[in-house]
């Protein structure tokens, strides 16, 4: 579990090896953002660096590193060497070589919706040694079924962590009831991170909580939008639980640790 998590706060940051050259150990599923597509890297290949761009992979290779990376959607897989594509009936392959003496470059992989089976004019080579995209196990440590993991933005993960985060609370103090349980979060609690300017039942659902503390949301207004009235009811209950206090970072923001102590007096 720490494996898979530890890749997935990962997913959409600079990879950067340890050493001069990334060796994939495994099968890797990449996800291009753009559209959610996956691609399966496979345990053949090493690279220096590789970047996961909203709609292509930039890998930096030096002389002699190799990439294989498929599609199992047969989708076409433009690269700037203008390597020949493989175009399969269910699935499509394209293998990147750099030449034992070549120098490092650069090397771009667009996909595109089908297989062509030309290399394809690619981009321009972007973003270099500094880091690569990171990357999910199509396999990973304690894993329970075979389907490729799902890769996460920073925000979508922190929701999905609160989300167990509540989950576990409510198992603890013995509130796991009705069939909505196995739907993830039982309804009325607080899952997103909310800001000054958010409007949503999320929303909502904090001014029910904020208005059952008179001091706290005097005004007890249930219209969705957090506007300045919830901005400083949000306020006052950080100071009041020691949560948050003027010139702190988070102060005003319903970030995790103030969606717990909310979730709490639900």
């Amino acid at each position: 579990m720490k494996y898979l998590l530890a890749v997935s706060v990962l997913a959409l940051l600079p990879f950067a090896a340890l050493g001069s050259t990334v060796t994939v150990p495994q099968d890797i599923t990449l996800t291009l953002p753009v559209d959610s597509t996956t691609y399966i890297l496979t345990s053949d290949s090493h690279f220096t660096s590789l970047t996961v761009n909203s709609s292509s992979f930039d890998f930096v290779m030096a002389g002699g590193e190799r990439v294989v990376l498929r599609s199992l959607t047969n989708r076409g897989l433009s690269n700037s060497l203008n390597t020949t594509v493989t175009c399969g009936t269910s699935e499509s392959t394209v293998v990147l070589e750099i030449p034992i003496d070549g120098t490092s470059q650069t090397v771009t992989v667009t996909p595109s919706a089908t297989c062509s089976g030309g290399g394809g004019g690619g981009g321009g080579g972007g973003g270099g040694g500094g880091g690569g995209g990171g990357y999910t196990s199509a396999t990973p440590i304690g894993a329970t079924t075979p389907a490729p993991t799902t890769q996460y933005t920073i925000a979508d993960l922190q929701q999905k962590i609160a989300a167990l985060m509540v989950q576990l609370q409510a198992l603890q103090k013995g509130k796991q009831s009705g069939p909505y349980w196995s739907m993830g979060v039982p309804p009325g609690l607080l899952v997103k991170s909310l800001r000054q300017g958010s409007r949503s039942d999320d929303v909502k659902i904090l001014q029910q909580i904020l208005a059952k503390d008179f001091a706290v949301y005097p005004g007890g207004l249930i219209t969705g939008y957090f506007g300045p009235a919830t901005l400083a009811a949000v306020q006052r209950f950080q100071m009041k639980y020691g949560i948050a206090v003027a010139g702190d970072p988070g102060y005003g923001f319903v970030g995790p640790k103030t969606r717990a102590k909310l979730n709490e007096m639900k």
